[in-house]
């Protein structure tokens, strides 16, 4: 397509700006970006190619060579699966694409804004999708090994806490127990079908499982948050119920979220050819990462609640309800990092570019786990008397029956 505009600067000279814009060239021109080397074969680059058309820019006569400010040029993507695009122009001496004098000013899926300092032939050159090696034999070594230390964790801490639960029974305990059974799940269903690509109804449901288990941790930190808020509110009152509040907030609100994205999705974005989770490009990720985030702030809010109150507390001596304060705020302090960042992280694990968010992210899970455990078990004072107790009562059962 052809175009060509008349113009006059300073009232005297007149100028001629030519665009040409070629559709359909990449079988044409080659998708080389650099400079063949002296004796080297021509040949095409397989890591980039062009991703729009060629744009050809020409004012007669010339108005300088160096254009300030420069041009602004908009491309419109072909292939909406191509990743980082490069503003790059035909280097007719040599045969190849140059990003000389252009940068890349804005870019999404659709479309990247260029800003190029002269004129010549445009184009956007854009590599393929390339999915983060998830297959090394170190990310996996290292997935497993993290991942197989928390849940044995969780597992103990399951144990501990389920045997001396006549002991240790409170809400608190209820949740830390949910907590532990959600994190199992969520890491069983990540390492069974993260990567279940090969069938698409199999990686959407596995997709959307995710989605649910991970919402399911997060609520379960948005019901710590209200139980400690609640402690703090009603300290002088007598003792509130959470049962409720736990099935309904953190098992059933969580799948109404995940039912209503898939009917207005009509499961559209529940996986792709490289991973079974949520999709970036549709926006979906968003009915994970929007729910969570309001989580953390909440969780975040009552943390400086729970603050004001241990110190108005200090100054009237209340050591029963300090106690009984302080240990949710200790709680929510080590739930809300622990199991919110990588889950956060987790958002970000297909991406080449990011792949080393796989390492952090697997090895924040094999802390998850191991954290719990240590913070509820081994370092919990409650445990310990729990333990004592049930010691004095087995000893003082042998005493009874050897009399």
């Amino acid at each position: 397509m052809y175009m060509s505009l008349r113009f006059v600067l300073d009232d005297t000279i007149e100028y001629i700006a030519e665009t040409v814009i070629y559709q359909n060239v990449s079988g044409i021109l080659p998708n080389l970006n650099e400079r063949p080397t002296k004796g080297s074969s021509f040949r095409s680059s397989s890591t980039v190619r062009l991703n729009g058309p060629v744009l050809s820019l020409k004012i007669t006569p010339q108005l300088t060579e160096v254009l300030d400010p420069p041009i602004t040029i908009s491309f419109q993507h072909t292939n909406k699966q191509l990743v980082r695009p490069s503003c790059t122009f035909w280097q007719f001496l040599g045969g190849y694409w140059s990003n000389s004098g252009c940068k890349v000013k804005s870019t999404d899926r659709y479309r990247t804004v260029c800003e190029c300092n002269h004129l010549t032939n445009f184009a956007i050159l854009m590599s393929p999708f390339k999915k983060a090696d998830v297959s090394s034999l170190e990310l996996k070594l290292m997935t497993y090994i993290s991942i197989g230390i928390s849940t044995v964790c969780l597992v103990a801490t399951l144990g501990i806490h389920g045997t001396l639960w006549q002991y240790l029974k409170s809400s608190r305990t209820k949740l830390l127990m949910n907590l532990c059974v959600a994190l199992i799940l969520a890491y069983v269903i990540f390492l069974a079908g993260i990567e279940r690509t090969e069938f698409s109804i199999l990686c959407t449901v596995i997709a959307a499982c995710l989605h649910y288990i991970f919402l399911v941790v997060f609520c379960l930190m948005l019901t710590q948050g209200i139980e400690m808020a609640v402690s703090v509110i009603y300290v002088f009152k007598p003792k509130h119920q959470m049962d409720w509040l736990l099935i309904i907030g953190s098992w059933l609100c969580p799948a109404a979220v995940v039912v209503v994205s898939l009917v207005i999705t009509k499961t559209k974005g529940f996986g792709n050819e490289q991973v079974c989770w949520l999709s970036t490009d549709t926006g979906l990720i968003w009915a994970f990462v929007g729910p969570s985030l309001l989580v953390i702030l909440f969780n975040v809010s009552c943390i400086v609640l729970v603050l004001r109150a241990i110190l108005r507390l200090k100054a009237v001596q209340n050591t029963a309800a300090l106690e009984k304060i302080k240990g949710s705020f200790r709680s929510l302090c080590i739930l809300l990092p622990v199991t919110g960042v990588p889950w956060i992280l987790g958002i970000f694990y297909i991406n080449e570019d990011l792949s080393f968010i796989q390492y952090v992210f697997s090895a924040l899970n094999g802390l998850q786990g191991c954290t719990l455990f240590m913070f509820h078990c081994l370092l919990n004072p409650e445990v310990k008397k729990a333990y004592l107790r049930m010691k004095e009562k087995k000893y003082s059962a042998k005493a009874l029956v050897s009399i």
